[in-house]
């Protein structure tokens, strides 16, 4: 009895290993600041050039891509703003560039992102 008891509290172990192991899809709605309103993007070979409003604290760290789904040659993709940017300066347009991951290079890319009127006022996350 107690040896079966063992083998079963055993395998229970495992199966909460590996369950909490198992990487689960972020999606934009789980970052603090969500998708980020662009006035343009440009996608080259192996990154995505895009213009978003900034007040003077915004670097490329401040991004990140994130698919949305993936077909066979097609990934819809969301840039998201990861760090907020809280400097108190006049909203201006600034370029930023971050690299497409190897996996979805060569791939047709649709970004999600809304696009922003130069007029729309800035969003404060």
């Amino acid at each position: 009895m107690m040896r079966r008891f063992h083998s079963l509290s055993a395998l229970l172990l495992c199966l909460v290993g590996l369950t909490s192991c198992a990487e689960k899809g972020v999606k934009p709605t789980d970052v603090d600041g969500g998708v980020e309103g662009l006035a343009s993007w440009e996608v080259q070979q192996d990154s995505i050039s895009f213009t978003a409003r900034s007040t003077g604290c915004s670097s490329d760290a401040s991004f990140k891509i994130y698919i949305d789904k993936a077909d066979k040659n097609v990934i819809d993709l969301t840039i998201v703003r990861v760090k907020p940017d809280f400097c108190r300066r006049m909203p201006f347009w600034q370029s930023f560039t971050l690299t497409i991951p190897e996996s979805i290079r060569g791939k047709e890319l649709k970004i999600s992102n809304p696009i922003v009127e130069d007029d729309e006022p800035i969003n404060r996350s």
